[in-house]
């Protein structure tokens, strides 16, 4: 499947025992612009590319394990791009992304009381871009990454 958009304002407000507000498999040139998550994150997971994600509040997301993220995909970033969003008391980590993450931005985004603000380990990725992402009240750190073959 290809396209499709999700724009704000809007709010996304989870509660009880939904694992995420949403969920995108398998699909190409998504957006999500200017919309309110809260309560629970997105998951980015299979042959997913082309994701946009702008101007988006995560805030209040909670949950144990994978399902604390505010943006967790599993199978990596692809040719996607995070800017401009805001992720404010996220249980886990503002982005999370294990798996081939490969031409993709995560900049000028701003986290607030995270446990980490963007976590990428990559499997051969590359031209993978971070840059002018602020943040205070980290519970770990900031910014990790690696890579593993």
């Amino acid at each position: 499947c290809s396209g499709g958009s999700y724009s704000g304002p809007g709010i996304i407000n989870m509660v009880g025992n939904g694992k995420f507000a949403a969920e995108i498999h398998n699909q190409q040139n998504v957006t999500i612009d200017g919309l309110t998550s809260a309560g629970k994150g997105i998951k980015l997971a299979g042959n997913t590319s082309g994701t946009t994600t702008v101007t988006t509040l995560f805030t209040d997301i909670g949950g144990g394990g994978v399902f604390s993220h505010a943006i967790y995909a599993p199978t990596g970033l692809k040719n996607s791009t995070i800017m401009y969003n805001h992720f404010i008391n996220v249980a886990g980590n503002g982005v999370m992304a294990t798996g081939l993450s490969t031409e993709s931005i995560i900049n000028s985004n701003y986290f607030q009381d995270v446990w980490e603000g963007i976590h990428v380990i990559t499997s051969g990725g590359q031209n993978l871009q971070m840059s002018d992402n602020i943040g205070v009240g980290f519970k770990r750190m900031g910014r990790r990454t690696g890579c593993v073959d």
